[in-house]
């Protein structure tokens, strides 16, 4: 479940798998190991769906080839051997992949007369809304500061393919979560396990099946330990730009209709059914447990300034959050049934 208010974002978490990450808590007088979701891992699952999924809304602008002949034409020497040689790791990746053919990767494509042809392969398989969003973990399609590289030739490549992408210097996704040279406008906390606490933890036994007799591989026994669905994590998130309020609620809402079709998961083994989480973004109310670390408790999440100032019912999770963040949590009602 997730709010989201002027200027902060409130995150909790469902999920049915158990993160790596773990951290010691003293909870009334004695210490437990409590798994916790890394700040990293929201953070990376949000943006790599926004990335992808923004990218393919997007059509081939008409005027694609008169753009990469003027592209190259602002590409000389080490310029352009810093592009091919980024292209050429891109569509050998996309080849072995099995989403480019393999005829990409004969040399006669990286020449003028058939680059744009490669180009839209290329586009076609990524997404052409590239104005919209990079991709970050891209040498070649990635946003940076142009002003803080230093070698001439790079710097000359990558305003070029900003002209190309209708970049101007940074795509809107790097505006609100960083790049190379630039500060993200949003920051996350870690998201901890509030509701049961401690947290219950299960262990799952499983054995692999062998191809050739499908019957269990011998000495194949797998024991794992996973989160008791519907535990609740609770985090925050502050967004430091409120311009970008709705922006941040766009890819909030993506997130949670891909999550809510299990087209997204947070954490590994996904396939099998690890990781599944939901979403609640705008004003809400929650209810807690007896077993929460709050107790039983109605809580609203509501739009209000920030403030250092906290219900008295709310001091646990200062052990977790700054105050200021858990002043815009409203204690409703104690005891609910």
């Amino acid at each position: 479940m997730l709010r989201v208010g002027g200027t902060s974002v409130y995150f909790d978490y469902i999920s049915a798998d158990l993160p790596q990450a773990k951290i010691v808590i003293n909870y009334h007088g004695k210490d437990y190991l409590i798994p916790y979701i890394p700040s990293t891992s929201f953070k990376g699952v949000l943006r790599s769906t926004v990335e992808v999924s923004k990218r393919k809304m997007g059509n081939p602008p008409a005027d694609f080839e008169t753009r990469v002949k003027k592209f190259l034409a602002e590409l000389k020497g080490r310029s352009l051997k810093f592009f091919n040689d980024y292209l050429k790791d891109e569509i050998e990746l996309l080849v072995s992949s099995g989403l480019l053919d393999k005829k990409y990767l004969d040399d006669k494509y990286y020449n003028e007369s058939n680059l744009a042809e490669l180009l839209k392969a290329y586009f076609d398989v990524t997404g052409w809304n590239f104005s919209e969003s990079c991709y970050v973990i891209s040498e070649l399609d990635r946003c940076e500061n142009t002003a803080l590289i230093e070698d001439e030739d790079r710097k000359k490549f990558r305003e070029a393919w900003n002209k190309l992408t209708n970049r101007e210097n940074f795509c809107r996704t790097c505006m609100l979560y960083g790049a190379s040279g630039l500060r993200a406008s949003v920051r996350f906390t870690n998201f901890y396990p509030i509701d049961p606490f401690p947290v219950r933890i299960d262990r799952l036994t499983h054995v692999s099946i062998d191809r050739r007799t499908w019957a269990a591989s011998p000495r194949k026994l797998y024991n794992e330990e996973i989160i008791t669905i519907g535990t609740k994590f609770l985090g925050f998130a502050l967004l430091l730009k409120d311009e970008y309020l709705n922006r941040f609620i766009e890819d909030l809402k993506l997130l949670s209709e891909k999550a809510e079709k299990m087209e997204v998961t947070l954490g590994a083994r996904g396939s099998v059914g690890y990781g599944v989480f939901s979403l609640k973004f705008g004003d809400f109310t929650i209810e807690l447990s007896e077993e929460s670390i709050l107790g039983k408790l109605k809580l609203n999440f509501k739009n209000k300034k920030l403030d250092t100032n906290i219900n008295e019912k709310l001091s646990m999770l200062k052990v977790f959050y700054p105050s200021y963040l858990l002043s815009t949590i409203e204690v409703v009602e104690e005891g609910v049934k």
